[in-house]
């Protein structure tokens, strides 16, 4: 994730990052739709749980409905993304 939509946003907690997510999808699907035909849009989800930094970015501190609300939002954009 990058640290702007952390430092701006709170990580994937916040639902305003599934825009974001969705923008950054869409530009690469249609930039690399000739060479890539199948594409798996986030990889090991359930690491959130156990590094929230470096899967959702969120503290290490983070409460665990921060961490599983910052996966719910992963996961309906992993829906949106096929």
């Amino acid at each position: 994730m990058p640290y702007g939509l952390v430092k701006n946003y709170g990580g994937w907690a916040n639902r305003a990052v599934i825009d974001h997510f969705e923008h950054y999808a869409r530009t690469v699907f249609t930039r690399y739709q000739h060479k890539v035909a199948l594409w798996l849009t986030f990889n090991e989800i359930n690491m959130s749980l156990h590094a929230p930094f470096t899967g959702v970015g969120l503290a290490e501190e983070s409460g665990e409905a921060e961490v599983y609300q910052a996966i719910h939002h992963q996961t309906g954009c992993q829906c949106a993304g096929s």
